[in-house]
């Protein structure tokens, strides 16, 4: 037997142990009572929910938030000849339609106009939206009215799941204005563990809000709280005065400005974790994602040897997959892979106009629901809840920012533990164009690898950019790379540094130490190898060659050279955690790997004509996938990787009988072209299609 496979044996054996209630002492046995699952009383404040400075009013629905206002006529400014426009000072959660925007107006009638956008075509009288702004459509001789009002749903609030911009999962949305009653068991020695969460629904910040919450008339926690641009959260740990008492009813209250707020997983549990977690042996679990961090980044893959000091450290102390493949060549189809062990098309977040339908299990709804406690801390755009990212995390924290931010959103969470078993994904964009260096890495690589980075994203990509290719580009760009790669090894090397400081941190740490870390990307990065520039393109081993290391007790640090997939990674956590098994799994566990090797797939999703990659064992084949149609098509490409890595040498016209062979072993697959689920449109908003835009990201990529 394996020691990876005994370990996993001996997780599961610790799990069941938890789960028939084998406990030593006279402790009572740790209950976690989820808040959010409750129904409660809703009452609305009195003379709540006004803005006075700007007059806009806050009015909430029974499962939406809107804002109205007055507007008068210089609010509108004449965007072409018989449409006029003005902007509302409002933050949305997703993009403005119709449906989410009424005027009107006691001078005359307005209707939506539901069929594209706003144009001459259009009969006065009818109004529209584009990104933020509200369109309205006059005669040519017509002026706005003098005096009309406009309504904007800025939120909507559903179930037990709180849903915002930047904050997402389980909890309790009560707006400012609002009070929530909830009944509830007190179990004896219990606290309650919550995070306020608060953002802004104005364009400028009115000011804080406070967050207020009772026991049976008690006090447990009076705090105010600002709302700046990007939202926060602050997380509390309140202890529950038991005075023999084992129910009572707690008090949910937000007093302030118009604004988004909510209390996030509230969650009654056990006062001290430490004994409650002492009795659950399953194993903490870490998920961390570089993306477009290429495998060949690391000394292992065949990477410059320095570059990474810390991840190479974690390489030598990991199981280290050295032929692990990406399900697919850019962000949203790799994460829905890497979640569900579903390739992409199956998922049906196979294209940026597309999210990951609620239907499909994720590995965090899996864990949540055999009691462990999940987070995300991501970097928001397409990892977001717009995209379906959100599923199954009771905290996900969504927001472009920096390694230090990303830190401290990270402990943050981790501070909050309840004694329960800890699932974390981290996401960070750092690698992700625009490449950034620090000063500080600029004189270090110079000074120790001879990497001298003079310019930045502007200067070193702006020649690509002139020649207005990015497939396909010619063969005069490639005096213009040294540079750009360059600037890119610097960001890997500020990823790395930070790195170090995120596995040594003092909430970290002791997670990563008696837990599990799976650290890989999503896809990697193309400098011309193939004529492709960036990523998002055919299905390359520069473009789908990831890192993927497994670092856990137990675990004996060693090569592996057999080919791996991102679906095998819930597989692992499943494993790891003492989930069983489902048979819609596409991969296998990391830790449980078959003797032989198997074929693995990956696929670019570039539209309904993609192309698809075979892998089996050092064989490649390259072949397109015809997605209305459901087939894959001729003409192939294939590869022999053992001999030709580069992948140079078209072997597909070859005397070889095994590029026929394999494409035939493909065209039996044709189910991986077929989604499980119907396909759900993604949600977004003005600022989170720019976000997408300043990534790089546009039409399907």
């Amino acid at each position: 037997m394996t020691g990876e496979a005994l370990t996993a044996r001996s997780i599961l054996a610790a799990a069941l142990l938890f789960l028939v209630g084998c406990s030593g002492g006279s402790d009572p046995e740790p209950r976690w009572i989820h808040l959010a699952a409750a129904q409660g009383a809703r009452e609305q404040l009195e003379a709540s929910g006004v803005d006075t400075a700007s007059g806009i009013r806050l009015v909430p629905e029974a499962d939406a938030l809107w804002m109205e206002a007055d507007v008068e006529r210089a609010a509108w400014s004449p965007k072409s000849r018989g449409t006029w426009k003005t902007r509302f000072p409002v933050l949305t959660d997703g993009i403005l339609t119709p449906d989410s925007v009424a005027l009107t107006s006691d001078e005359r009638e307005f209707h939506a106009f539901r069929r594209g956008g706003i144009n001459d075509e259009n009969p006065p009288g009818t109004y529209g939206v584009a990104g933020g702004l509200i369109l309205l459509r006059l005669a040519q001789d017509e002026e706005p009215p003098a005096h009309a009002h406009i309504r904007v749903r800025v939120a909507h609030r559903g179930g037990d799941d709180v849903a915002g911009r930047r904050f997402s999962g389980e909890g309790l949305t009560v707006w400012a204005g609002e009070r929530l009653v909830i009944a509830s068991e007190i179990p004896p020695s219990s606290v309650l563990r919550v995070a306020t969460l608060v953002e802004p629904v104005l364009t400028r910040n009115p000011g804080p809000s406070r967050f207020h919450i009772e026991l049976d008339g008690e006090v447990l926690l009076d705090h105010e709280q600002e709302a700046p641009r990007h939202g926060s959260a602050a997380w509390h740990e309140l202890v529950l005065p038991a005075a023999g008492r084992a129910s009572g009813r707690l008090t949910f209250e937000v007093t302030g400005p118009p604004a988004k707020t909510a209390f996030l997983a509230p969650i009654v549990g056990p006062r001290v974790p430490q004994r409650a977690r002492e009795r659950d042996q399953r194993p903490d679990l870490v998920l961390f994602v570089a993306d477009t961090f290429r495998a060949d980044n690391l000394a292992c893959y065949g990477g410059l040897e320095g570059l990474t000091p810390e991840l190479d450290r974690l390489a030598s102390e990991s199981l280290t997959f050295l032929q692990a493949r990406s399900t697919s060549t850019y962000t949203l189809p790799a994460h829905a892979a890497l979640f569900s062990s579903l390739y992409p098309h199956q998922t049906s977040a196979d294209g940026l106009a597309h999210a990951l339908p609620d239907a499909i299990d994720t590995i965090a709804e899996r864990l949540r629901r055999s009691g462990y406690r999940t987070g995300a801390v991501t970097d928001a755009a397409v990892v977001s809840r717009a995209f379906g990212m959100q599923q199954g995390f009771e905290s996900w924290d969504e927001r472009r920012s920096d390694l230090d931010s990303t830190l401290e959103r990270v402990r943050a969470f981790l501070a909050s533990a309840d004694g329960r078993p800890t699932f974390l994904f981290v996401h960070t964009y750092r690698v992700h164009s625009d490449y950034r260096v620090t000063p500080a890495t600029r004189e270090r690589l110079a000074r120790e690898l001879g990497i001298d980075i003079t310019g930045d994203w502007d200067s070193c990509y702006g020649p690509f950019e002139a020649i207005g290719r990015r497939d396909g580009t010619p063969a005069e760009a490639r005096p213009f790379l040294p540079p750009l790669r360059d600037l890119y090894h610097g960001g890997v090397a500020d990823l790395d540094l930070w790195f170090g400081h995120f596995r040594e941190d003092p909430l970290v740490a002791p997670l990563l130490e008696r837990g599990f870390l799976v650290f890989t990307s999503d896809h990697g990065e193309a400098f011309l190898e193939h004529d492709n520039l960036l990523h998002g393109g055919e299905v390359w081993d520069e473009l789908i060659r990831v890192p993927l290391l497994v670092r856990g007790p137990g675990l004996t640090p060693r090569h592996v050279d057999q080919p791996v997939s991102h679906v095998d990674v819930l597989p692992t956590l499943a494993q790891l955690a003492g989930l069983p098994t489902e048979s819609l799994w596409q991969g296998t566990s990391l830790l449980a790997l078959p003797a032989r090797d198997r074929p693995i797939f990956s696929f670019s999703c570039s539209g309904t004509e993609t192309t698809a990659a075979i892998l089996d064992g050092r064989r490649k084949l390259i072949a397109r996938a015809d997605t209305e149609r459901g087939v894959f098509v001729e003409p192939f490409r294939a590869f022999d990787l053992a001999s030709d890595a580069a992948e140079g040498v078209d072997l597909a016209s070859g005397d070889g009988a095994w590029p026929a062979e394999l494409f035939r072993s493909l065209t039996r697959r044709s189910e991986l072209l077929e989604p499980l689920e119907a396909a759900v449109p993604a949600a977004l908003d003005e600022g989170q299609s720019e976000d997408l835009r300043e990534l790089g990201y546009a039409g399907d990529e």
